[in-house]
């Protein structure tokens, strides 16, 4: 799987620029046949119960948060969990969940929404969600809203493992959906790289090479575990367990089409918010945010990208993630014209690259600038952080074996002297493992088709324009590294949970992370008088 893929339709840059002209237009003249006489969103929302899985995870918090801050007369929304490790009950999740600082608007403002979020103690691991009897009575008789965020993300998870969460957990709500009297809505959240054989990927279904109801039947089997033996002869050309198993979701969502109001949305990489709930939210190191915190960290200096630095990344800022995810509830549940073709679902790709694409090449920039500014400047520090980017993979293995390993195992080393215990070297292992997961995705470039999601765009109510607004037309360098800014100290805050509260703790940090780079430059004079000293000797 490492040779690159060719576009179906290869896109110029003038193309592109052409296509972003014609999607602001969109944006800008919305459609006027529709009309301002249909609900807004909160009063769509208004008096509905909504039911969530993984409600605790990146998005789903995200989604929550802008629901109950958005939508004052929102009903209950139902949060599927279930018990902590080490006995802590579901409630208490949720609890320890609120007090999270990405609610600390919703306490501001309204504090009474955060009762709204009630506990169904489930497992999405399990038959028929993990669901008691009488709780799936409860939503059935309630709920007219459901949002499918609930997933295992990791790539590297075995088959069996993916396909129950991902797949058999999709089939397990379709089937509590159909008990619901009051549905209005079913939302998928899926990811737009699970049809990235087909390049651009469009507003569709694809079919898949298995069929769902078959995975599900092997993984039952006493052999199952021989289906990650069989790699891509038994997943074909997904590149991971993850997107594999996303896929077939999207079958039993739109066999679930036939008979139940679904719709289907696909965010690319889900990176920090760029203002909601809080600038720079991000609460894991999944993507781009490990990335980030390892360069950050003076851990990773050298990358390799076999395509160059002006390789194009597709990054979703999760308030964007999150906003869409709502706006395609309301737009299935008031029957918004968004089109599909025939026997099939309504799917929107929540993508950015087509408007606001992200290279390597601005991310060095950035980088270089915050940190030569002292904007970012993290504490901790392995060394003096920076970053190259290489497309020589020679190359790339001697430096990732001298700044990398070997430093590791210096560092290692010395912990251990000092009674420690030793760290780096797992750190660049998981960093290796990460690479060679990301690898497919490192080497092809993705184009998405995302004219459903401009649809949506338009087609938002006058009343919910400020308050469900997306992109800011003007793509301004300066706005870019404020951004970038925000998602770098976001990393550190909230994700690495490392103490920064403000200006003077980053003049501190960068004072220090400046004695590293002297540190740095003294060991390199010292190492060059050595081996001049012992030329002359020898």
């Amino acid at each position: 799987m490492s040779t690159p893929l060719e576009l179906e339709d290869p896109v110029s840059l003038e193309t592109l620029r052409k296509r972003q002209a014609e999607l602001y237009e969109r944006w800008e003249h919305r459609d006027q046949t529709l009309g301002d006489d249909y609900p807004s969103i909160p009063e769509f929302y208004s008096g509905r119960h909504v039911f969530i899985t993984g409600g605790s995870g990146f998005c789903g918090k995200v989604i929550i948060e802008k629901l109950l801050h958005s939508c004052p007369n929102i009903g209950n929304i139902y949060v599927l969990m279930r018990p902590g490790r080490n006995g802590q009950s579901a409630s208490d999740k949720l609890k320890q969940m609120i007090a999270l600082p990405m609610f600390d608007r919703l306490r501001k403002d309204h504090p009474a929404a955060l009762d709204k979020m009630v506990v169904v103690v489930g497992d999405c691991m399990r038959p028929g969600l993990g669901i008691s009897a009488e709780d799936r009575r409860m939503l059935a008789d309630q709920v007219s809203v459901v949002i499918h965020s609930a997933a295992s993300v990791r790539f590297t998870d075995p088959i069996m493992k993916a396909a129950r969460m991902n797949t058999g957990s999709t089939v397990a709500l379709v089937e509590l959906a159909r008990e619901m009297k009051n549905l209005k809505a079913l939302v998928h959240i899926s990811t737009a790289y699970c049809n990235t054989i087909h390049n651009p990927t469009y507003e569709r279904t694809y079919p898949t090479e298995h069929s769902y109801k078959d995975v599900l039947k092997y993984i039952e089997l006493p052999d199952a575990h021989v289906l990650d033996k069989l790699g891509h002869k038994f997943t074909g050309y997904q590149p991971n367990s993850y997107v594999f198993t996303k896929a077939l979701s999207e079958q039993v969502i739109k066999e679930a089409g036939k008979d139940l109001p679904v719709i289907i949305v696909r965010p690319s990489i889900v990176t920090c918010a760029l203002e909601e709930p809080i600038p720079g939210w991000m609460d894991n190191l999944n993507g781009f945010a490990m990335f980030w915190a390892v360069v950050s960290k003076g851990i990773q200096r050298y990358a390799y990208l076999s395509r160059g630095n002006d390789m194009k990344f597709d990054l979703a800022p999760v308030d964007l993630v999150g906003k869409l995810t709502i706006l395609a509830s309301w737009a299935r549940g008031t029957d918004q014209p968004l089109p599909c073709e025939a026997g099939d679902v309504q799917v929107v790709n929540e993508t950015c690259g087509e408007v606001k694409p992200t290279t390597m090449t601005m991310m060095l920039e950035v980088f270089d600038k915050h940190l030569a500014d002292r904007k970012v400047a993290y504490p901790n520090v392995a060394r003096y952080p920076r970053l190259v980017a290489l497309q020589n993979y020679p190359l790339y293995y001697v430096l990732n074996l001298l700044y990398h390993v070997m430093y590791g195992a210096i560092v290692d080393a010395l912990l251990v002297a000092f009674k420690q215990k030793p760290q780096l070297l797992d750190v660049y292992r998981k960093i290796e493992n990460a690479n060679q997961a990301l690898k497919y995705f490192q080497e092809n470039e993705f184009l998405f088709n995302s004219d459903n999601m401009w649809r949506l765009i338009a087609m938002v109510h006058p009343r919910d324009r400020e308050t469900y607004r997306m992109f800011n037309r003007e793509n301004k360098v300066s706005d870019w590294y404020e951004i970038s800014r925000d998602q770098l100290l976001g990393v550190c805050k909230y994700a690495l949970r490392e103490p920064i509260r403000g200006q003077e703790d980053l003049d501190r940090n960068a004072r220090i992370i400046n004695m590293w780079w002297w540190a740095e430059v003294c060991l390199y004079i010292f190492i060059i008088g050595l081996a001049t000293w012992a030329v002359g000797i020898w």
